[in-house]
């Protein structure tokens, strides 16, 4: 059976996200702590601690979110 390009595509992506969750093991799958993210990372960090999918984008909203209400509190 030959699948149009972009059901093989999807495919090949189910097939692949359900090898990283039967196989993660001790390679630390995450979700990110972002509560609007759905996404799910494999964490790398040397400590085992990283929190976000993207520092650049979900940990950067955060900790500027942190730091703004902090600024709010001593006003």
């Amino acid at each position: 059976m030959v699948l149009p390009a972009s059901a093989q595509e999807t495919k090949a992506q189910a097939n692949a996200a359900a090898d990283l969750l039967t196989q993660a093991g001790d390679r630390r799958l995450r979700r990110c702590a972002n509560d609007e993210c759905l996404w799910l990372f494999l964490d790398h960090s040397k400590g085992g601690t990283r929190r976000w999918c993207d520092m650049n984008s979900c940990g950067n909203r955060a900790k500027a979110m942190q730091s703004y209400q902090h600024a709010l509190a001593f006003d």
